[in-house]
């Protein structure tokens, strides 16, 4: 069984298994912590670069959990695609940056020559 819990635009789901048993607390307190800081690191991306990704991702708080297509985000940007498949790389790109700067992981950088 999943419980969902939707909490300032934050969506965190939890899993109960079929004994009832309850999640660790402490568990739900860090995913939730998780969530705000890629949050605030996706806020930092940029507003286009965010949006992006929230809605290719399925972290836009009004529809959590709805992945759109590139084409249906193209749609909703009035771009092309190929040009959301771009923006999107771009965004990927800043974010993991960002998150390693933050400490929130630990990413290697990778450079094209």
């Amino acid at each position: 069984m999943q419980i969902v819990i939707v909490e300032d635009g934050v969506v965190t789901s939890i899993a109960v298994d079929g004994d009832e048993r309850r999640e660790d607390p402490a568990r739900l307190v860090e995913a939730m912590m998780v969530r705000q800081e890629l949050q605030k690191a996706l806020d930092m991306t940029g507003k286009r670069y965010a949006t992006i990704l929230r809605l290719r991702h399925g972290l836009n708080p009004e529809r959590p959990g709805q992945c759109l297509t590139l084409e249906q985000v193209g749609r909703r940007l009035r771009i092309s695609r190929e040009r959301v498949r771009q923006l999107e790389e771009q965004a990927l790109l800043r974010l993991r940056r960002i998150v390693n700067r933050m400490g929130l992981i630990s990413v290697p950088e990778f450079r094209s020559f």
